[in-house]
């Protein structure tokens, strides 16, 4: 006779693991409790989840407060122990977490085959089996068409109200010009080096907080205290060169302790992860348990050009293609605008007009492909030293927009870029840091 697939050994090694190895986490957050089979193991899961949705570390005395008086409906207290210290090690989690979801697959079929089996003994209406087959494949297929006459309201949408959220770039030309990210878009923000790619994104992730959105800054090239140093810098508008060195004025002091109250609650909103050598099987797993941990909305990317590919690629553009559809893969999946930071190659110095075009983004794989809105970002001060910055601008060229289908150039003066816009007029070009 056949058993019911399942793999204790399996379910006891990743539940250990979360609660020994807390940074596992982002690698089982696409288990549900269905994955699990034995009944103990479920409510532990269970336990486990409603810690990490509540913000919590699933450790042992915590989970064990969690499952209050469900505990003794896993075996009591000793079992749970003796659960969370079998952990698997965080290099095998992935193996384990393909196994409980193979097994889980094979219950499916199990349960479906017998029912298919017994009810073909009883003689019942095929078409009534063939309907319960159907329901059991939608489950592990998660279908969700609908008739596209049921998905709007003519009279909302012309009372506006079907219209959908977007998040802001922090530039109102910018804003104005784009409409924003959509739920389900990324845009795809690309210069060369030093011309403003992750301060724009900065002051979109402040901006986005500011207006109610959960951003997740995800950093590829500089650590997240970094990150928040240059918050800092453009909120005080002290210059960057400055806190590399700390060498303050007591104006400077005065500024940076008020932006820092200023930020708190900004910030607050804003999630930062460093990781280098990221691949796009593994950003869908953060954003999963960012999703649930912080209720993330927003993601930013910093700079796909860091990411490495899952495997397989043989070539450059394929590994880079494969990345970029990783990314709308992740927009997709789980519903969140995605602004994406593309740095282009050296290709565009050689040339008398340095100014970008989508050619220059097509050697980067299917990244023009995959997104609904590029924008190429150009700042002749950086390649002229006789432009002060008070007078240098940045040239933001909306070079395609699926949504609005307007193309064009929006001028930003770069001091917007590093320093709050309303006392950039202030500031020293001397203490300028780019």
């Amino acid at each position: 006779m056949v058993e019911v697939p399942a793999s204790v050994d399996a379910e006891v090694a990743v539940i250990g693991a979360v609660v020994t190895y807390p940074e596992t986490l982002p690698e089982v957050m696409e288990l549900t409790t269905d994955d699990f089979y034995r009944h103990e193991h479920k409510v532990i899961w269970d336990g486990v989840m409603e810690l990490v949705t509540s913000g919590k570390t699933p450790e042992m005395i915590l989970l064990v407060n969690a499952l209050g008086g469900k505990v003794d409906k896993c075996g009591g207290v000793a079992y749970v122990a003796t659960v969370c210290s079998q952990a698997c090690l965080p290099v095998n989690i992935k193996h384990y977490v393909d196994v409980l979801k193979d097994k889980a697959c094979g219950r499916r079929l199990f349960f479906m085959a017998n029912h298919v089996m017994n009810s073909l003994a009883d003689s019942k209406d095929y078409g009534e089996i063939e309907a319960h087959v159907l329901t059991a494949l939608s489950k592990r297929f998660d279908s969700s068409s609908v008739n596209l006459n049921a998905v709007g309201d003519v009279e909302r949408l012309l009372r506006g109200e079907e219209l959908e959220g977007s998040v802001c770039f922090g530039f109102p030309e910018v804003d104005v010009a784009t409409g924003g990210i959509k739920n389900g878009e990324v845009c795809v923000l690309a210069a060369r080096t030093s011309v403003g790619k992750t301060a724009a994104a900065l002051v979109s992730a402040m901006a986005a907080a500011k207006k109610g959105w959960t951003p997740l800054y995800v950093s590829l090239e500089m650590p997240v205290n970094d990150l928040w140093v240059r918050c800092l810098s453009y909120q005080s508008n002290v210059s960057l060169k400055r806190f590399r060195t700390a060498n303050f004025t007591d104006f400077d002091v005065r500024a940076i302790r008020r932006a820092e109250i200023d930020l708190r609650s900004v910030l607050k909103q804003v999630r930062g992860y460093y990781s280098p050598g990221l691949t796009p099987s593994k950003l869908m797993q953060v954003v999963r348990f960012e999703q649930v941990k912080s209720g993330v909305n927003y993601l930013i990317i910093d700079h796909a050009g860091r990411m490495m590919a899952d495997g397989g690629a043989r070539s450059e553009y394929e590994s880079m293609s494969q990345i970029a559809n990783g990314i709308k893969n992740v927009a997709l999946n789980y519903n969140i605008p995605v602004l994406c930071l593309w740095q282009l190659n050296r290709g565009v110095e050689m040339r008398q007009d340095k100014r970008p075009t989508l050619a220059d983004l097509r050697s980067s794989g299917q990244a023009e492909e995959i997104a609904d809105t590029i924008l190429l970002l150009y700042r002749e001060g950086y390649y002229r030293k006789d432009i002060a910055a008070k007078d240098d601008m940045v040239f933001v060229d909306i070079a395609k927009a699926r949504g609005t289908g307007e193309l064009g150039v929006v001028l930003v003066p770069w001091l917007d870029f590093i320093r709050r816009p309303d006392e950039s007029k202030n500031i020293d070009a001397a203490e300028i840091p780019f």
